[in-house]
């Protein structure tokens, strides 16, 4: 009964951590997020190739490495692996606020509101932890094209340049 417990307990946990972390990007990268969302809602499927291809990859010097009996190469592994899932938790945030948008286009939520993003971002958890589909569909299309949308996101400018000051007369 313990370790119902705690499992219960970390899946929690897990959840609230994840709702931190989508709002704290939202937060401290709003363009890179609001890039990684506006090309989920443009180009889904286009996301989804981009993240899934990059992750095989990038999944082939992550497994390398692992297997390799250094401890320098196993480091450089998780390294690689938890950078992966940094970068992508740009585009996770960015997935999230898409379904805070669509929330409150349908009249469920206030647009724009916190209270918005935590509950798009407990119904796509609730999603994920769904046993079997949401484990072995919703988490891995998820997660592919968030990479996907987070690898966009970043390759362009977060800004627009600023247009140049003009020098001559405006006549």
């Amino acid at each position: 009964m313990a370790d119902i417990l705690a499992i219960v307990a970390i899946l929690v946990l897990v959840g609230a951590a994840q709702v931190g972390l989508v709002i704290t990007f939202c937060l401290l990268f709003p363009a890179r997020v609001q890039a990684a969302s506006a090309r989920l809602e443009q180009h889904p499927w286009r996301s989804l190739l981009m993240g899934g291809g990059a992750a095989i990859v990038l999944a082939l010097p992550v497994v390398v490495l692992l297997s390799l009996p250094a401890g320098v190469a196993k480091f450089l592994g998780w390294a690689l692996f938890v950078g992966a899932l940094a970068i992508s938790g740009i585009g996770a945030s960015g997935l999230v606020r898409l379904l805070a948008r669509r929330m409150a286009s349908q009249g469920l939520a206030e647009p724009g509101s916190l209270g918005t993003l935590v509950r798009s971002c407990l119904a796509l958890e609730l999603a994920i932890l769904l046993p079997v589909v949401g484990w072995f569909l919703v988490l891995p299309l998820a997660t592919a094209a968030a990479f996907g949308a987070s690898l966009h996101a970043l390759r362009r400018p977060a800004f627009a340049p600023s247009a140049a000051p003009s020098t001559g007369s405006p006549g």
